[in-house]
């Protein structure tokens, strides 16, 4: 297991800004005549003094006091608003967010109605209503009235999106604050926000853009969280000496602040990958001594003293490390490690039977396992050697330690071996890489050992990026045959890069090779999964199905054999999954529903339930069962941003069509509205506007109705759609309903012109036909007709068509 630096590449959202600006503009407000002139009783003006003091609790009492007085309409609400700002500075968020609600739903509100919005909304978030917050953020961001706090609120929209880790939504949300208020106090805040967003998207080239320009800036301290972020993007795309330089300006600048602690680590892991190990020791004495005694940093450098085999230092700075983080298994290992390079096996076993408590499944526990068994074998206890060996092989039957003959010698090679495989699961890659081109010049004949080695090393050099060195050794435990366990293994890597490169007939040779010759084997069922996935992403369904058949199959036969193998049975679930998307794709609705039925019955917490959840929810929907739709859409709604699914709008819209179909149209206008502010880049966001036409119209706002319907068709994603043909027909009807036939006619002659959908040209030319026959056109009617039953005679609606031309035609005989 590689060491990461989670704490030093983890940041905590800082709101202090955003709380001292919003703060800074209500002070203004209750300091200015202007929000209550028409306010001028004396116990208005001394809870407003009280107030402006910062005397929270007496300003509260006497606002309360005026409210218990006959005061006008405006003067109430002027109490009101005041009292709810005065319960926010005291902390009682949901008391705050009724009294703003209840100011909201008053007629007299101005001036305060706007900012009552969004102030309802930031109190619904502290008080931990994320839901409602975003309801009135919604609301606000959609009223007509110019605000300056709109900048405010496009913050906070940002920061809830954060927060439900919907970083898409954050990215849009964040990008409209800087692009639509280049001189808002805010929008370097937005932009650090941003760069946050950005990075947790892997987009990290765009996220050191969005850092840099706050950075320019010299804004502080803005600029000491761009240059964090800055420190981070570079180390997450790997340009580690860049992620150092960011460091080193952080710390020049900002000595003391707490993100120059979090990028001293950084660029401590930084200096771990490039091998610097005593550039990691001179890191205390460049920063000041509380980063120095900070328990990541004495791990980072305890690390790089175990790097460099000083034991004695090591083992003691681990000791306490462990005390000071005592839940961290590799910690732990380490510890134990130092106690055994130093002969102290009794110290060594305590670390490591220690690490087994705290976590027997942990990433680190085959190291402590094999650890055990060497020191008891090497002090004689060969019973426990075994045990503990044994132990080792039915827990992690796929660990190096477990699986080769190699690692049970007692030989200088076998030493060589384990130091090359350490130094791969540390990280450090260069000692890794050059234990095993020793043991590689130390050549022997083909075998199970050789076998090994080269397939350890074969990923080692995958993992660096070195494709052709790595597709060499896998050749190599090819070569040796039968000999070797790791063929089927080597196959199937080597599988995995011609497809890599593109050469997908090689890659699916390999993989039907694989299946064939080690039919029971867990590679077996990977390549399986592969060719069915390849075969699916060409369009080959039956193929795909075929192959996820065989390997359901294979999997059913091997019982506990696989099953008891996580990733036999992850393998079995994302078969799973991929033959219900064949089924969508095929739209066999029933199909779907079933499978997935069968999935959530085998599955647990995680992103295939999810999906799994989602296509037995669009396969009622099809089926038309809209009451089990609508509860099943419900979960995937309020679960989806927890996974951040990229189909995740598919379930409030879904939410909103479904309530159309009972013609609850305020529901969907509800619904609506906050789908837009979460997915605002969704590529069927034209489906939002056509069914916003269609609740506009229900409610009797035609030319609103009208306004929606042509957004949806002027969307370049409804281009030559089915939902752009239906929404000009629904211009029509709105004319039609409103009696003004002759724009009716002309909407409807424009889905027979511009659309290649049969059923809505017929369905056009009825109404426009019907539109001329009350106009008196009656030739004109008849051309409607005569000319779409030639070209859509086979639609099924087209009888009445054809019923209407004769009609047409007897008005016609009797001029």
């Amino acid at each position: 297991m590689l060491l990461k630096p989670t704490a030093a590449t983890t940041m905590p959202y800082t709101h202090h800004l955003r709380l001292l600006l919003v703060y800074a503009c209500v002070d203004l407000c209750a300091s200015s005549v202007g929000l209550a002139t028409e306010v001028d009783n004396t116990k208005f003006e001394q809870a407003r003094s009280a107030y402006v003091a910062g005397q929270w609790q007496e300003s509260l009492l006497a606002f309360e006091g005026c409210l218990q007085e006959p005061l006008g309409p405006v003067e109430s609400a002027a109490a009101q608003f005041f009292a709810a700002e005065v319960e926010t500075k005291l902390g009682k968020f949901a008391e705050a967010e009724a009294r703003y609600n209840r100011l909201i739903a008053s007629e007299v509100s101005q001036p305060y109605f706007s900012y009552a919005l969004f102030r309802s909304a930031e109190a619904a978030w502290r008080a931990e209503d994320p839901a409602r917050a975003k309801q009135r953020l919604s609301q606000f961001l959609r009223s007509e009235q110019e605000s300056h706090y709109e900048p405010y609120a496009l913050l906070l929209q940002g920061e809830i999106a954060s927060s439900e880790a919907n970083w898409r939504t954050a990215v849009a949300v964040y990008h409209r604050l800087v692009e639509e208020f280049p001189t808002s106090a805010l929008r370097s805040k937005a932009q650090v926000e941003l760069a946050r967003a950005l990075l947790e998207l892997g987009q990290f080239d765009a996220a050191i853009a969005s850092a840099n320009h706050v950075i320019e800036l010299q804004r502080e301290p803005l600029a000491c969280n761009a240059l964090l972020l800055v420190a981070r993007a570079h180390f997450l795309a790997q340009d580690y000496r860049l992620a150092i330089e960011a460091q080193e300006k952080l710390t020049r600048r900002f000595p003391n602040a707490e993100e120059t602690r979090q990028a001293t680590l950084v660029a401590g892991w930084a200096h771990w990958k490039l091998e610097d190990y005593q550039a990691i020791r001179r890191l205390p004495s460049q920063t000041n001594a509380k980063i120095a005694s900070d328990p990541e940093m004495l791990l980072l450098q305890a690390m790089a003293d175990y790097a460099l085999e000083d034991w004695e230092l090591a083992s003691k700075k681990f000791a306490e490390v462990a005390d000071l983080l005592p839940q961290r298994t590799h910690v732990l290992y380490y510890a134990g490690e130092c106690s055994r390079r130093e002969n102290d096996l009794a110290a060594a076993s305590v670390w490591l039977e220690r690490l087994l408590q705290v976590d027997s499944q942990s990433p680190w526990a085959d190291d402590a396992l094999w650890s055990l068994s060497q020191m008891a074998a090497s002090e004689g206890d060969l019973v426990a050697a075994a045990r503990r060996t044994n132990q080792l092989r039915e827990q992690f039957p796929d660990s190096p330690y477990a699986s080769s003959q190699l690692a049970q010698q007692h030989s200088e090679r076998a030493h060589l071996y384990m130091e090359a495989i350490k130094h791969q699961r540390d990280g450090r890659h260069g000692a890794a890489l050059a234990a095993y081109r020793q043991l590689e010049a130390q050549s022997q004949p083909p075998g199970t050992a050789f076998g090994e080695v080269a397939w350890q090393q074969g990923n080692l050099l995958s993992q660096m990026g070195m494709i052709a060195d790595a597709r060499d050794c896998y050749e190599q435990v090819v070569a040796g045959g039968a000999t070797n366990r790791r063929v089927a293994d080597a196959q199937l890597a080597l599988a995995r890069l011609d497809e890599q490169s593109g050469q997908s007939e090689d890659a699916s040779g390999r993989y039907k090779t694989v299946s064939e010759d080690f039919p029971g084997s867990l590679a077996a069922q990977e390549a399986r999964f592969r060719l069915a996935t390849l075969a699916a992403e060409t369009g080959k369904a039956s193929k795909a199905e075929a192959w996820i058949n065989e390997l359901i199959t294979h999997s059913q036969a091997q019982g506990s054999q696989l099953s008891d193998n996580l990733r036999a049975g992850e393998l079995h679930q994302h078969a799973l999954a991929l033959s219900i998307k064949l089924a969508a794709e095929s739209e066999d609705w029933a199909v779907v529903r079933e499978r997935s039925a069968r999935q959530l019955e085998q599955i647990a917490e995680g992103p295939l339930r999810l999906a799994a959840e989602f296509w037995l929810a669009e396969s009622e929907f099809r089926l038309g069962n809209d009451e089990a739709a609508e509860a099943a859409f419900q979960i995937v709604d309020r679960r989806a941003h927890s996974f951040n699914a990229a189909w995740a709008a598919m379930a409030p819209l879904r939410l909103a069509q479904l309530a159309a179909r009972k013609a609850r149209w305020q529901r969907v206008l509800s619904l609506l509205e906050d789908f837009e502010e979460q997915h605002p880049e969704f590529a069927l966001i034209h489906e939002a506007d056509y069914l916003r036409g269609r609740a506009l119209a229900g409610r009797g706002g035609m030319s609103d109705a009208r306004a929606a319907y042509r957004k949806a068709i002027n969307n370049p994603m409804a281009l030559d759609s089915e939902t752009a043909a239906r929404a000009q027909w629904m211009i029509g009807e709105t004319y039609f309903h409103q009696e003004n036939y002759t724009n009716a006619k002309a909407a409807y002659k424009k889905v027979i012109d511009k659309h290649r959908y049969p059923q809505w040209r017929v369905r056009a030319a009825l109404q426009a036909g019907k539109c001329c026959e009350l106009l008196e056109e009656w030739e004109l009617a008849q051309s409607f007709y005569q000319e779409t039953l030639a070209k859509d005679s086979q639609v099924t609606a087209s009888d009445e068509l054809a019923a209407r031309l004769r009609w047409t035609q007897q008005h016609l005989s009797k001029k």
